[in-house]
């Protein structure tokens, strides 16, 4: 008996290994010649890892079509990620460079004047303004990034 589970637990190791290597294996390093960067200019620096990653993330043009007409839409955003489910919930996630003082002002007063209850209360990475209206709940969480005003709207219809 232990040696039957000695040998299941050897052949899941070698398993384990095989799926590591195989996982690592696959990617071929890219030599100067042929890396992204090869081809810069005369005293070009190549992209940071960082730089990388912030160029390789999608893109919106803008809000989503189905972005509600009475939830704030903050002017100027880029639209970093936007997540919609099948029973009209719908998530958005968007940057600013103004003040973020300025832009939790917009989303509690815009919330307010369309006729949303509103409670706004700080969090450990900024403020939240949860609001209601009719059947709907919206919240968005506004936080500081650097330089950069984050902002995640998340609206969902309850039955």
């Amino acid at each position: 008996m232990v040696l039957a589970w000695n040998r299941r637990i050897w052949l899941l190791a070698l398993i384990g290994a095989v799926l590591i290597v195989g996982a690592c294996g696959g990617q071929e390093q890219q030599s100067a010649e042929t890396a992204p960067n090869a081809q810069l200019a005369p005293g070009e620096v190549p992209l940071s890892l960082e730089d990388r990653v912030e160029f390789a993330k999608p893109r919106y043009e803008g809000l989503p079509d189905n972005y509600p007409s009475d939830v704030p839409h903050y002017p100027g955003v880029t639209v970093t990620h936007v997540k919609a489910s099948s029973d009209g919930a719908l998530a958005v996630g968007m940057t600013s460079t103004d003040d973020f003082e300025k832009v939790v002002s917009f989303f509690a007063d815009t919330f307010a004047a369309e006729g949303w209850g509103t409670d706004i209360r700080d969090t450990p990475n900024g403020r939240a303004i949860f609001a209601d209206k009719g059947n709907r709940n919206a919240t968005a969480m506004v936080s500081r990034s650097g330089d950069i005003t984050r902002i995640d709207v998340i609206v969902i219809q309850l039955n």
